[in-house]
């Protein structure tokens, strides 16, 4: 039986996942695949095990999202799935960063988008 409150939706998303450190400078990214997500997670495929209650970044696109990982299993091809509760979100993040650069003054960007994925 199904316990989950949301539907999830199949994808194959790439994503940068950076984990956040308790210091500065402590980061550390990895590429990945999101493969399904709801409203409020997602399940993401990574080459390397990732600690369970670890503060993450993902960048995707025009989107930024700060979440904590619930979970890290072996999937059946090697890699690791995490399951990702994700707790902020921002999007159309060069929009924003072109508004900034506007209202700065400034005729650049500010640095505010997300990091590319390939």
């Amino acid at each position: 039986m199904e316990r989950r409150r949301e539907s999830r939706h199949q994808t194959k998303q790439p994503v940068r996942l950076t984990l956040l450190g308790e210091q500065p400078g402590q980061n550390h990214s990895i590429e990945g695949t999101i493969l399904d997500f709801s409203g409020r997670g997602l399940r993401v495929e990574v080459t390397e095990s990732v600690t369970p209650g670890a503060a993450v970044r993902l960048d995707m696109k025009d989107q930024l999202m700060l979440g904590e990982v619930c979970y890290c299993q072996r999937a059946e091809n090697g890699n690791w799935a995490l399951g990702l509760q994700m707790e902020q979100a921002l999007s159309h993040l060069e929009d924003l960063s072109h508004l900034m650069s506007a209202l700065m003054g400034d005729g650049g960007r500010m640095g505010v988008a997300p990091q590319r994925v390939a």
